[in-house]
């Protein structure tokens, strides 16, 4: 059966996995049997990754900039199944890359969907993509943001 915590849990993994830029933990929450995974960092200037070949290379590209880590928070989880054996989460979560020293750090806010399926080991990721907030309402918010701290005594 599915449940919400089991899929939660998975994303906490993965979340974990990515704050210790651990591209072994991140590869052991994937379904590698998947022949066709789907891939899409917000950052993808092309077309989403779609083998496993090419998702390891960017996740090896991502370790080597920021050997620090990606902290991640999510939010707003939405976990349904699509199907015997696959669940749709979809999420709000918020990055912020780690620099190397001396380096400036930047971070975001995207919406994510993930396609996770039930093997005999546990929930396997097969499907990632990454939205990010659209630029004005983050503008805006960071506007509102910034009138809040200026409030503040």
């Amino acid at each position: 059966a599915v449940t919400m915590e089991a899929v939660r849990a998975c994303i906490a993994d993965w979340t974990a996995a990515w704050g210790r830029m651990n591209v072994a933990a991140l590869t052991a929450l994937t379904d590698r049997d998947e022949a066709q995974p789907y891939y899409l960092p917000e950052e993808a200037e092309a077309a989403p990754f779609r083998s496993w070949a090419a998702v390891d290379r960017y996740w090896a590209e991502a370790a080597r900039l920021f050997p620090g880590g990606v902290k991640l928070a999510t939010s707003d989880h939405i976990i349904a199944a699509i199907d015997d054996g696959l669940v749709l989460a979809h999420f709000s979560m918020r990055w912020g890359l780690v620099p190397a020293p001396g380096q400036p750090g930047i971070g975001g806010e995207n919406r994510v969907s993930q396609i996770w399926r039930a093997r005999p080991d546990g929930w396997r990721l097969i499907h990632h993509a990454e939205a990010p907030m659209a630029t004005a309402p983050w503008v805006m918010g960071l506007y509102a943001a910034r009138a809040a701290q200026v409030d503040a005594p």
